[in-house]
């Protein structure tokens, strides 16, 4: 990618989430250059690579600290950078005279409205500063920024202030990332090497023309809704700055006083208070300093929670009167981003490849390429209203350097000429058209995250709240008198699914249901298109698409309603999720008032939205499939890639028949990362936001919760295939008619029992599903479990899962620093013997358990 690609995105490139550190002054440690703070980051003295008389044993003892913190945290207190305390303190204190000004004043140095200031992304407002170019561009390339960065004149003095200050910064970033070359032990720089030689002055030279950016940030107190009365840091609705990494090279941060605000991820997942230290920044890895390395050295993930505690004052002198917020004072902070030059090369260094002992991590690109990717594909969205709103940053903020740039972005390029203002007429014929529904259910090549249980039995036919997963679709599309036709796509054999298919047309006999068996595994979208002359007989004018993996209420009506009311393309369900797990979900951007979707990306690397696809979508025929037609016509028209082998598959049969593989791959098209984006970009797609419940169905584990809810929704419509609750029976619990149950057990909540299953006396079940011809002999204990089909568990034992919040996406934990299940599963005809214990296992088929055992796989 030339360096002219990449001009039109400079100016904003930077709006990216990042954490805060602290003030600091000019004292220096004397001979210590690391110790331990109460956060416990350690402290580094950057001092002796400062000044140029430093002994060798002096930078050694730096460079060791760096090492052993970059190792294993990632972050660290960097002291003895030799900025006076007083210049640190002015740079705090005029940010917050800057963000107490009226919003018409601050809005004086932004060229786009970034809306109102609202909950959703992140609760924040801030203003970037870049590194500027040259009138001629840098290395002959035209100029493509419109003006140089806008500096406020009020207050009069931050302008000069922040310039001396950047000088300053610039001195310390370069030190540091020369004191990084030498921690990585690298060798001394030889004169006659080539240019690229890998040598203590790597990162040196690759910044010696840092694409830097230093941004202000004023933090308003999170609002009493965002904010859990419990110590649950992860139940949160709102962040200040939602949990991320750094894309650059190392961030060097400058904050208030405000204490338990920052806060950086430990490898066990749990969350470490990075507190202001007087006379310190907090330097943060970036993920091109971990690409360099390999993996040895950690972007480490951190995030902003402000409450409105703390922050007594300008800087670390408690001076100045600063921004009031929601009931509290605003927390300032000022991050310095000292990053790679704009055109250099980053690739796994050969010496970090071997120390680490895994392959190369990345095959390598520049710093620009890396930057546009995250620029465009996490923070930028194309607004299609009218031709001046085109780049729009995805936080809350009322200031934003944008300079003015229209962007019309494609998953191709780039360009700067204006977008189609085109807009498709409204159909009023729409309405009466027909509706039919295609229920997505895959192969038995996928699902292996749901094993044991679909060694036995294919997951969509797996019983949840005694039904199988995918009847609780079709009970759903059932209820839509438009809905006639059901198609079941999939690659498992057709005989699969016809004893169900046969059920489910006696049950619902106004629809006709139908199997359509792929060739090969297709992908969701390219499913759909293979069989689009079966789906499109009769010109169905919309079509329900629902995946058959999830758990929901399926809001069919309401999303109908919708479509009809907006004269839709496209309407997609969406659920809010907790921040920190959105990224393992398409994140979707929206227009709170008018349900548009703006912007649309399948598992973003950083944070854009807490609003996620729940994989229902209702499409209009007649944009679904041409839709398609192109995202095959780009795969198939793309050049092919060098694949290389990495160490899972390098003796594996993967690379046999390579030419094979790859266009079967061509076939591949998925409605996620291949189609939606494209429709949110430029098509009539909206999102039915649901407050209902909705959980992915993918591991086996994930099978209870989903019981659960689906349980909860049946008795609270009163179905009468529940039990009637008893002082035995804690509701809800689903009893097959052909089971036994002893009186004297009790079961509940959450309980599924299948057909001829035998309870004995004072067993106790909760939360657990137990399939049919199983055995629970008296006085055992069975919780958060799927006791398998035809399996006994004996008398006094204990099987038994850990309990989860009901808002976790996730259905394992972390036991000695190992991912384990949190949900006890035994497949077929399994054994436990009496008194025996078995807790957070997974045991295969055919298995005997005669001791204690827990926190295993059982092969």
């Amino acid at each position: 990618m030339s360096m002219h690609d990449m001009t039109s995105a400079l100016n904003t490139a930077r709006t990216r989430h990042t954490p805060t550190p602290t003030s600091s002054n000019n004292e220096t440690s004397s001979n210590n250059e690391i110790s331990s703070h109460p956060s416990s980051l350690p402290v580094i003295d950057i001092s002796p690579f400062l000044s140029p008389s430093s002994p060798r044993d002096s930078l050694t003892a730096t460079a060791q600290a760096i090492n052993a913190a970059c190792s294993n945290y990632g972050f660290f207190y960097l002291t003895g950078h030799g900025i006076p305390e007083s210049t640190l303190d002015e740079v705090i204190s005029l940010a917050r005279e800057f963000f107490a000004l009226p919003l018409e004043e601050k809005n004086r140095i932004k060229r786009f409205d970034a809306g109102e200031w609202r909950a959703g992304i992140d609760w924040q407002e801030a203003v970037d500063f870049y590194r500027p170019w040259s009138a001629g561009g840098e290395g002959g390339v035209r100029k493509t920024l419109q003006g140089e960065n806008r500096w406020p004149e009020e207050p009069a003095a931050l302008k000069g202030v922040y310039q001396q200050y950047i000088h300053s910064v610039l001195e310390v970033g370069r030190a540091l990332v020369r004191a990084m070359g030498v921690a990585l032990n690298l060798g001394p720089a030889d004169a006659h090497a080539v240019a690229d030689a890998e040598d203590e002055t790597v990162f040196e030279r690759h910044c010696d023309r840092s694409f830097w950016v230093m941004r202000m940030i004023n933090y308003p107190p999170l609002p009493p809704s965002a904010t859990p009365s419990s110590h649950d840091q992860d139940d949160l609705s709102q962040f200040s700055c939602g949990a991320h990494t750094d894309y650059g090279c190392v961030t060097l941060l400058l904050t208030d006083s405000t204490p338990g605000a920052l806060q950086v991820q430990r490898k066990d997942g749990t969350w470490l208070p990075a507190d202001p230290l007087p006379g310190a920044f907090v330097v943060n890895v970036g993920d091109m300093i971990e690409r360099w390395t390999n993996g040895l050295w950690k972007s480490t993930m951190h995030r902003v929670l402000h409450r409105g505690v703390g922050g007594q004052g300008g800087g670390v002198g408690g001076h100045g009167e600063g921004v009031s917020g929601q009931g509290g004072r605003g927390r300032v902070s000022v991050p310095f981003f000292f990053e790679p030059n704009f055109d250099a090369v980053v690739r796994p260094l050969e010496k970090c490849v071997q120390r680490s002992g895994r392959p190369s991590m990345h095959q390598g690109s520049t710093y620009g390429e890396h930057l546009l990717t995250k620029v465009f594909s996490n923070f930028y969205y194309r607004s299609n209203s009218r031709w001046g709103q085109i780049a729009i940053a995805l936080t809350t903020v009322h200031i934003n350097l944008f300079r003015g740039l229209l962007f019309n972005h494609s998953r191709q390029k780039m360009s700067l000429q204006p977008p189609s203002l085109a807009m498709r007429s409204k159909s009023p014929s729409r309405n009466s058209g027909s509706t039919k529904a295609v229920i997505l259910v895959g192969g038995p090549s996928r699902g292996t995250r749901f094993r044991p249980l679909s060694m036995e039995l294919p997951k969509p036919l797996f019983p949840v709240a005694g039904h199988p997963i995918i009847e609780h679709c079709f009970r759903a599309v059932a209820a839509v008198p438009e809905i006639k036709e059901v198609f079941i796509v999939g690659y498992y054999e057709e005989s699969v699914f016809q004893p169900f298919i046969n059920t489910v047309s006696s049950t619902w006999p106004q629809l006709s249901v139908k199997y359509l068996r792929e060739y090969q595994a297709l992908g969701t979208a390219g499913g759909l298109y293979h069989f689009r002359d079966v789906i499109l007989k009769g010109r169905p004018e919309k079509l329900f698409v629902l995946n058959a993996d999830i758990c929901s209420s399926f809001p069919l009506q309401e999303m109908l309603r919708l479509f009809d009311d907006k004269d839709a393309e496209a309407v997609m369900l969406g659920t809010r999720v907790a921040t920190d797990s959105a990224s393992n979900f398409g994140c979707i951007v929206s227009d709170a008032h008018t349900k548009r979707v703006l912007h649309y990306v399948e598992k973003p690397e950083s944070h854009i939205s807490n609003l996620i696809n729940c994989g229902v979508y209702l499409f209009a025929t007649e944009c679904i499939f041409p839709a398609i037609r192109s995202a095959i016509k780009r795969r198939t028209e793309r050049p092919r890639l060098l694949s290389y082998p990495s160490s899972e598959n390098l003796d594996s049969s993967f690379y046999q028949g390579d030419d094979d593989d790859e266009d079967k791959a061509n076939l591949v098209i998925r409605l996620e990362q291949d189609v939606l984006s494209d429709i949110a970009d430029s098509r009539q797609f909206f999102v039915l936001e649901t407050k209902d419940f909705w959980r992915q169905i993918k591991t086996a584990g994930s099978a209870v919760p989903a019981n659960a809810l689906y349980l909860l929704k049946a008795f609270q419509t009163g179905s009468e295939e529940l039990a009637a609750p008893s002082a035995n029976i804690i509701p809800p619990v689903y009893i097959h008619p052909s089971a036994h149950v002893d009186p004297t057990a009790k079961l509940g909540p959450n309980v599924s029992i299948g057909p001829r299953v035998n309870i004995g006396a004072g067993v106790r079940v909760k939360e657990a599903i137990v399939l049919e011809d199983s055995e629970i002999k008296h006085d055992a204990c069975v919780m958060y479990s799927i006791i398998g089909w035809h399996s006994k568990v004996g008398a006094w034992a204990r099987v038994e899962g850990t309990a989860l919040p009901v808002t976790s996406h996730t259905t394992s934990i972390m036991r000695n620093g190992v991912k384990v299940q949190s949900i006890t599963i035994l497949g077929k005809d399994c054994a436990v013997g009496d008194e025996v214990r078995v807790q957070n296992c997974v045991c295969l088929p055919y298995k005997e358990l005669k001791r204690d055992v827990s926190n295993e796989v059982i092969m």
